[in-house]
């Protein structure tokens, strides 16, 4: 079941509707009202057959009855409300239920709800197993964590002198989220906003990672090479 970063984040309800085969409630799965003997191994569920091994020489074989498939009784009267088939079709409801923290790969297990089959005792386990939806958005979770990571880029002069930005798609902040870009950040630095990631079970959140990259326009160029001589003295120690 593919779900939304939204979804993980604050947790989400889907109700699953299918088909299942039920034994019959009218024949338990026998699919028969009533039964007969069987004539042709007389209710033992067995034939002997003599079979010629050589010039004078016979065994006795020993096998089941092919008429009853071994069970010594035939169908006398058919279900009627299987029609024989031994099965009804049963629409079945499961409720997924999603709680904030949960994540890929975690699986939602609803004991005995498969379908009856008369090799098995009882009927099977149905796994929901959660997978993450492709998403266009700025956020990804990091796999096998509570973190989320995203990447921002900025301007010469906004990593100089700091800036804020609103990044959206956060699952938290509907109107997007600001953050602010501190004084003199580096291309490739990452910063760490502690709690602004994914809900953890045990409470708390985890950490957002943003990877800032720098890139200068041209304009910023120009000026950078219209006031180098300003910018040099500006730097150069006292």
């Amino acid at each position: 079941m593919p779900i939304s970063l939204w979804d993980y984040y604050h947790g989400k309800r889907i109700k699953i509707q299918f088909e299942r085969q039920k034994f019959c409630d009218g024949c338990k799965g026998s699919g028969a009202e009533s039964y007969e003997s069987c004539s042709g191994c007389g209710g033992s569920g067995f034939k002997q057959q003599m079979i010629m091994m050589g010039p004078g020489m016979h065994a006795m074989m020993r096998g089941p009855c092919g008429d009853c498939s071994g069970e010594g009784k035939r169908v006398g009267a058919i279900c009627k409300r299987c029609n024989g088939k031994k099965f009804n079709a049963q629409e079945k409801v499961l409720d997924v239920i999603c709680t904030p923290g949960m994540r890929p790969n975690e699986r939602i297990e609803f004991v005995g709800e498969c379908s009856d089959q008369h090799e098995y005792a009882t009927p099977g386990d149905v796994h929901i197993v959660l997978q993450e939806a492709d998403e266009d958005i700025r956020f990804k979770r990091i796999q096998g964590t509570d973190d989320l990571e995203a990447s921002t880029t900025v301007g010469l002069k906004d990593a100089l002198l700091g800036c804020s930005e609103k990044m959206d798609t956060h699952p938290a902040h509907p109107q997007g989220l600001v953050i602010e870009i501190p004084v003199g950040i580096q291309h490739g630095d990452t910063m760490v906003i502690d709690g602004e990631g994914m809900p953890r079970r045990g409470g708390g959140r985890g950490a957002l990672r943003v990877t800032v990259s720098v890139r200068a326009t041209d304009a910023e160029r120009a000026i950078l090479k219209a006031n180098k001589e300003a910018l040099q003295a500006m730097f150069m120690p006292s």
